[in-house]
């Protein structure tokens, strides 16, 4: 709503700056070469497709009522999951990446939440450990899901580490100094093996299921990366997964196991 009144106007104080009836269909003088340009990007374009595969899951065991019974934060909730479905797929934790929106500010766009925290390794080990408790991984993912929150509220804030790493690392490009040596780090090499961003979606919850929309999603930021959108409703998840690379229709379809599955457990810690 913010960016509609400063670019097109406020309709309800009638000065609109949008007028469709001035719009007018222009036309294209193309030259000889645009036809192979365009065909060598369309099969750039193709040869890119190829390499990721898709799948939208309909998840409708539970949604975000059943985290708020429990007292914790939905997205916490969800990226503990992801989480382990993690650490279950690439055999490690690995750093994963989940925006956040920085609206508050004037052309405020994103600023990242570093999921992967200390908390929410701990949980996920716990998980896959057959020797803990119930209450045990309960105790671990309430603390896991607290911290999440507070990094998400800092990111929000402007108070996250990756765009002033960047703008840090732009203002050396932009002025002809070196690059900082701190960037040259192994950590700070480290790829994005998971990205993950919750979907805002305006929906109208009074129409059936059916209608409603899937949203979309975005492919893996890393080589052999997983990719995981979703959109929460109160009582189901909607649920974007890509991979890339080798058997990239395979991995997603087992990253889509394992995530099912593990949301299917921390439920059961509750009963």
């Amino acid at each position: 709503d913010r960016y509609q009144r400063r670019v097109h106007g406020d309709p309800e104080q009638g000065n609109t700056h949008l007028d469709v009836a001035k719009a007018e269909q222009l036309e294209w003088d193309a030259v000889p070469q645009l036809g192979h340009t365009i065909d060598v990007a369309q099969a750039h374009f193709e040869a890119q497709v190829a390499q990721i595969s898709l799948r939208s899951v309909i998840f409708e065991e539970f949604g975000k009522e059943f985290p708020k019974t429990q007292r914790m934060s939905p997205d916490g909730f969800l990226q503990a999951a992801l989480q382990v479905a993690a650490l279950k797929f690439f055999g490690k934790t690995v750093l994963t990446y989940e925006s956040a929106a920085t609206r508050m500010f004037r052309l405020g766009r994103t600023e990242t939440i570093r999921s992967a925290t200390t908390e929410m390794a701990a949980f996920a080990q716990a998980m896959v450990d057959p020797q803990r408790t119930s209450a045990e991984r309960v105790s671990l993912l309430r603390t896991a899901t607290r911290v999440h929150s507070q990094l998400s509220r800092d990111a929000s804030f402007g108070k996250g580490l990756d765009r002033h790493w960047l703008g840090l690392k732009l203002a050396a490009v932009t002025s002809g100094r070196p690059v900082p040596a701190v960037f040259a780090d192994p950590p700070a090499q480290l790829p994005f093996s998971l990205s993950t961003s919750q979907t805002p979606l305006g929906q109208d919850l009074s129409l059936p299921n059916e209608r409603y929309t899937l949203g979309g999603g975005f492919g893996p930021t890393a080589e052999d990366g997983i990719g995981c959108s979703y959109h929460v409703l109160p009582n189901m998840v909607y649920f974007h997964m890509t991979a890339n690379g080798k058997e990239a229709k395979a991995r997603c379809a087992h990253f889509e196991d394992l995530l099912v599955g593990t949301l299917r457990d921390m439920k059961k810690m509750f009963v």
